[in-house]
């Protein structure tokens, strides 16, 4: 059962303004204020259904701050709920919960895509070129090859970033799929934020056995 200090206190406005996510990190701010009778107030910051943060304000209007980074891709929801608070000459503190009022935002996070596309430019040679668009800024091209050699070995260059945005893949053609060299490119791009794509991936080459990376 709720305090009877509680009965009439109510958060009286509430806002949520500037909330914005880049780079993986939502910012927002805004305003609030609780009734008369109250004297403080406890706000809490809900990202997706997720309580990720809350703090106690005293008085009786004040303004909000809240941050927080690992923002994925896509739509994301962000509340702010305001419960009215009373502090005691002894700073006992009673949060009453049937004053509640939320405010609730939704938060794009844009992230860059990514696509490639191969094809084999000579007997020995593979050509991809790959693109990128959305995210922050320029992006930058990465690259990754990747694949089964000759004798089953599973081998893998990694991601190479700050390349070019076309790249050649050493790969003698044959048709022979045993013994041979059989590999993939991937490409993706990296934003000004620091944010990645999802990779693109290229069809898969049979080469003779050989050093292809």
């Amino acid at each position: 059962m709720e305090s009877a200090l509680c009965a009439g206190l109510s958060v009286t406005s509430l806002s949520a303004t500037d909330v914005s996510s880049y780079g993986g990190d939502l910012a927002g701010m805004g305003l609030w204020s609780v009734s008369t009778f109250s004297n403080a107030v406890r706000l809490e910051y809900w990202v997706d259904g997720t309580l990720r943060a809350y703090d106690e304000r005293p008085g009786n209007s004040g303004t909000w701050y809240h941050s927080n980074n690992g923002m994925g891709c896509g739509n994301h929801t962000f509340e702010v709920r305001a419960y009215p608070m009373v502090i005691d000459s002894n700073n006992n503190k009673t949060v009453c919960t049937s004053g509640l009022r939320t405010a609730t935002r939704s938060v794009p996070q844009s992230c860059p895509s990514a696509a490639v596309s191969c094809q084999r430019s000579s007997s020995n040679w593979i050509t991809c070129t790959g693109g990128g668009s959305g995210g922050a800024g320029s992006p930058t091209p990465s690259w990754r090859q990747y694949g089964t050699a000759s004798d089953g070995t599973w081998v893998d260059t990694g991601w190479s970033s700050g390349g070019e945005w076309s790249a050649n893949f050493f790969c003698v053609e044959t048709y022979v799929f045993s013994p041979a060299d059989i590999f993939s490119i991937e490409f993706s791009v990296i934003d000004m934020s620091g944010m990645a794509s999802l990779p693109s991936s290229s069809q898969s080459f049979v080469c003779e056995p050989g050093v292809w990376f």
